[in-house]
């Protein structure tokens, strides 16, 4: 028997949704044999849950806790009907030592309990049969594969994995065959078999499709990244080729390609136009007038004009027909321009 006088009475208290009943003289006790002193209170919920629920003194008073886990703040989370590895959570369980709980069903048919916090940070995938599959003795742990195949059902089930929104919250999954206890051995043998080796990545075919043999295939990294659809893509000479690809081919810098086609060059002509590296990539950009592209000093020479000028009122707004043949004041400013635009 624990003497009552040494703890703050509670009894009647109301705490948010709890209201404390009495001392849990039994979780006290438990905490003294480890040698902390611990007070734990029996309390009831607002919901009408017939079960008192232990909860910390401390955890009342500063509003930590707040239910019998009805409204836990975890439990806002809903996690059910969400993926963790190889578990579904099929509802909440409730609060155990001021932790959620929830019900889960594993891969492997069998059903556990598993905190809201292991399933959370990944501490928790299965129900313990994929710790047990990881110790199978297939003596191929520390092959290259296994990491491969490690990373793959990481970023297909794990919704903590940094990767996880682009495959598993996409809907992307693992095929059976490669699941379960000889899933390992059996996508190694696949691999073996489809040409894997050091230094090649696993690659779905179709990027919005599931990890299966049909779909996968073995890659170097340049042609899984250009696998990817964040890849420009262009046509030239009825050949289609990533952006990345193009300047590989004419062994050109991509940086410059890139600046030359933001800036309105065509990507033919960006890839073949030698540079000293002194380009005026501004200078250099074409503009397009009655079917033909030529830069502003091209088209100045033609129609006799002083670029400075045509390069200002391209930049305040004017098309480049309107920029050429309008004529102006020599004595005017420059600033003056823009007056005379609107004045059109």
């Amino acid at each position: 028997m624990i003497d009552k006088t040494r703890y703050q009475d509670l009894t009647g208290q109301k705490f948010n949704h709890l209201t404390a009943v009495k001392l849990d003289e039994n979780k006290i006790e438990e905490y003294k044999l480890k040698g902390k002193n611990i007070t734990y209170w029996l309390c009831k919920c607002d919901c009408g849950n017939p079960n008192l629920v232990s909860i910390r003194a401390g955890s009342l008073k500063n509003g930590s806790i707040k239910s019998c886990g009805c409204i836990d703040p975890t439990k806002k989370l809903e996690l059910t009907g969400k993926r963790f590895g190889k578990l579904i959570v099929t509802g909440y369980f409730g609060m155990k030592n001021d932790h959620s709980y929830w019900n889960c069903h594993c891969d492997c048919g069998n059903d556990t309990v598993v905190s809201g916090t292991a399933l959370n940070n990944g501490k928790s995938l299965s129900c313990g049969c994929y710790i047990a599959e990881s110790k199978t003795t297939h003596g191929l742990s520390s092959h290259p594969l296994y990491h491969v195949y490690s990373s793959m059902k990481q970023r297909c089930y794990n919704s903590n994995c940094k990767d996880y929104y682009l495959y598993g919250e996409k809907g992307v999954h693992i095929c059976d065959e490669w699941l379960g206890d000889s899933g390992f051995v059996n996508f190694y043998q696949w691999s073996m078999d489809n040409g894997y080796c050091e230094g090649l990545e696993i690659d779905r075919i179709d990027s919005d499709g599931n990890y299966c043999s049909q779909n996968c295939r073995y890659v170097d990294d340049i042609k899984q990244a250009n696998n990817t659809k964040r890849n420009l893509r262009f046509t030239i000479n009825n050949k289609n080729k990533t952006f990345q690809e193009w300047c590989r081919f004419y062994n050109v810098n991509p940086d410059a390609v890139y600046t030359r086609i933001l800036n309105g060059w065509d990507i033919k002509e960006a890839l073949e136009t030698k540079t000293n590296g002194k380009q005026h990539f501004k200078k250099d950009k074409l503009y397009e007038m009655d079917g033909e592209f030529r830069t502003v000093r091209d088209w100045c020479n033609i129609y006799n004009k002083k670029d400075v000028s045509i390069y200002h009122r391209l930049e305040t707004g004017w098309d480049l027909y309107t920029a050429l043949h309008t004529e102006t004041d020599r004595h005017k400013h420059h600033y003056n321009i823009e007056k005379e635009r609107l004045n059109h």
